[in-house]
């Protein structure tokens, strides 16, 4: 029965943790909290440490459908070195070095962003969105119910229309930084101002579509922003976004049993609340977890399901490794880890389950698995000094690329956690790239060589 003996100690050094990484940001003031250290471990937390305290401090184990109590105590071990892991490999890269990590309170110049380049901007996220779902009705309200279809097999054009969703979720990304970077910039013009607001709309499409808790990222990009270009100012705009995006969020979360996607069902909820406002405090009333981001839940059904694998422990972990590949999984599949827990659970065909990237981890490796949070904190480290070593939007993008694994890791496997950083790595390789090739010397041909006609000059004589 949970809990345990074993299960305070965990918890208190859980929290402990979280708390100890705050104190050390907060030593550079408010503008330290916006580092990917602090960031990481927050996640973590949030999605392996919160659900549990909350159950413990109340005395009732939350209910969840996924949950298996036996494995709580384990779950709260292996993401508390998890946690361990991460700042060592974070610490290791970092130290030594004499720059600031992470963003800059209210010193970061906001770049200026073409309306040509936004509006492209906007017209590739709807376009990426009618594509992915089959056109304007189905964009605005889906004949079928959310996920309807995801089992199935995908014949060419299924798996093309997949891989522009994959596409589309970083162009949406790339749109919301720009419009927010057009609505904040101080010397913008009325006009690009709105044409910013647009953009973040646009950004915003593809989640509303699909009623997904992530709705209403983009405004949380535009409080960083805010927080970032316009400093003590800008922490007002960005606790009015928070609660924008938190708003968004819930609709999408609650809403999305009593009707079908669709941007037009979506508004609708949004805009009548009183049906999900009250599923949601039914489940509060019913002990039914109130943490969104909760993961423990499906890492305990995802682990306890290991006992009875009959995949030995390195063809698992050699399946692990190769689904990091680069490529398209619509291209080169990913094999799976273990049963699917839609499979486990009897939900194929109806209800899509997604697996944590921590559940992926202790499942291929057992504990061991907390060791890849060692190479992960290194490279957060370096993507959290690229805001003071790359100037303008580049170095941005990519730490807010890589900032965004974390919130997907707690829902996606290894592999989805790891898609905004291999982003964030090409962006920043095409950056450097072509530094390089504008710093390099083009040397002319013969006839117009300098040194060349100098060299046969002195032949001659």
């Amino acid at each position: 029965m949970w809990p345990t003996e074993a299960t305070r100690p965990l918890l208190v050094a859980g929290t402990a943790t979280l708390l100890f990484v705050l104190w050390r940001s907060l030593q550079r003031g408010w503008a330290g909290l916006l580092n990917l250290r602090l960031v990481g471990v927050l996640f973590f937390w949030v999605g392996y440490h919160l659900s549990p305290l909350m159950s413990y401090l109340s005395g009732t184990v939350w209910d969840h459908y996924l949950l298996v109590p036996d494995w709580i105590d384990e779950g709260l071990l292996f993401s508390l070195l998890c946690m361990w892991g991460y700042l060592a490999g974070y610490w290791v890269n970092a130290r030594g070095y004499k720059g600031r990590l992470g963003l800059t309170l209210g010193r970061f110049e906001l770049p200026a962003v073409r309306p040509l380049i936004l509006w492209g901007l906007i017209a590739l996220c709807v376009v990426c969105l009618l594509i992915s779902v089959g056109g304007v009705g189905e964009a605005w309200r889906t004949s079928g119910m959310r996920g309807q279809g995801q089992h199935e097999e995908r014949d060419w054009a299924g798996k093309l229309r997949q891989m522009v969703t994959v596409v589309g979720s970083a162009i949406s990304i790339l749109t919301a930084a720009a419009g927010a970077a057009a609505v904040l910039r101080r010397q913008c013009s009325l006009g690009a101002r709105l044409t910013g607001f647009v953009a973040l709309a646009a950004a915003n499409l593809s989640s509303m579509q699909g009623f997904s808790r992530a709705t209403g990222f983009p405004f949380l990009i535009l409080g960083a922003l805010a927080v970032m270009g316009r400093g003590r100012i800008g922490l007002w705009v960005a606790a009015a976004c928070v609660v924008i995006a938190a708003y968004a969020g819930s609709v999408g979360y609650y809403a999305r049993g009593l009707s079908n996607s669709g941007v037009g069902n979506y508004l609708e909820a949004a805009l009548a609340p009183n049906e999900w406002m009250g599923l949601a405090q039914a489940r509060r009333d019913s002990s039914v977890r109130a943490n969104t981001l909760d993961s423990m839940a499906p890492w305990t059904r995802k682990v306890s399901t290991r006992e009875g694998e009959e995949e030995g422990p390195f063809s698992l972990a050699l399946r692990w490794m190769l689904n990091l590949n680069p490529l398209p999984s619509e291209v080169v599949p990913a094999g799976p880890v273990g049963k699917d827990l839609s499979v486990v659970m009897g939900t194929v065909g109806s209800v899509g389950i997604t697996t944590p990237a921590f559940a992926e981890f202790y499942y291929a490796f057992y504990r061991w698995g907390a060791i890849l949070t060692i190479p992960l904190g290194a490279l957060l480290s370096f993507f959290d000094r690229l805001p003071q070593r790359k100037a303008g939007a580049l170095g941005v993008t990519c730490w807010a690329l890589a900032a965004l694994c974390f919130p997907i890791g707690l829902h996606g496997g290894g592999r989805t956690m790891t898609r905004p950083l291999l982003y964030g790595a090409i962006l920043y390789g095409l950056s450097a790239w072509s530094g390089q090739r504008r710093e390099r010397p083009v040397a002319r041909k013969w006839p117009g060589n300098a040194a060349g006609a100098d060299a046969k000059a002195d032949r001659r004589v």
